[in-house]
């Protein structure tokens, strides 16, 4: 009887011993939004070098428009906005050639 109570023991003191295993952790929210804005980032890439009449047609009209002082170009900003959600981008526009030289998103 001595025997079965102490392996009964010693198999309770060892099951308390293990910890269950976790599951694997998920990545923060913040990673995966920096993620999807790198991501977002990356995809306007492809309007660098694109004229501008193609990039109001795809777009629609911009919400605004300012013009550099001296600097030979012109910021186009489009928002697009629904429900919570709100995002702005700006794209900077040579002046001389008509053609999209960069952008830079505001408030996604």
């Amino acid at each position: 009887m001595k025997t079965i109570l102490g392996c009964a023991l010693l198999l309770l003191v060892a099951g308390c011993a293990t910890t269950p295993q976790l599951p694997p952790a998920t990545p923060p929210i913040v990673d995966a939004d920096a993620q999807r804005r790198s991501e977002f980032d990356k995809s306007l890439d492809s309007w660098t070098g694109a004229p501008l009449a193609e990039l109001k047609s795809r777009l629609g009209k911009p919400s605004s428009v300012s013009h550099g002082s001296g600097a030979g170009r012109t910021v186009y900003a489009f928002t697009k906005s629904s429900g919570s959600f709100r995002c702005t981008v700006r794209y900077f526009v040579d002046d001389k050639t008509q053609r999209v030289q960069g952008h830079q998103i505001d408030g996604c």
